[in-house]
């Protein structure tokens, strides 16, 4: 993971790969994980006065369904 570094050390792609290892590895729930990102969100921008950059736009119609397909594919 992130080698026990300090959040304001770690660059955007550890904290991608930390929301992935959430769904993929732990299968957290859509509402865990979105309460996860919203967490992250709020400590970045209000504690350490940073922005998570390309983690908080809304996904495009395409990309919704691909994790939809991906989301049903896992299910077996």
């Amino acid at each position: 993971m992130h080698n026990k570094k300090h959040p304001k050390d770690l660059e955007n792609t550890e904290i991608e790969h930390f929301l992935n290892y959430l769904a993929t590895h732990r299968k957290v729930s859509a509402a865990t994980q979105n309460q996860a990102l919203c967490a992250l969100v709020f400590m970045y921008r209000y504690v350490l006065n940073r922005e998570i950059e390309g983690c908080c736009r809304r996904p495009t119609p395409v990309f919704t369904m691909l994790i939809s397909y991906i989301s049903l594919a896992m299910l077996g």
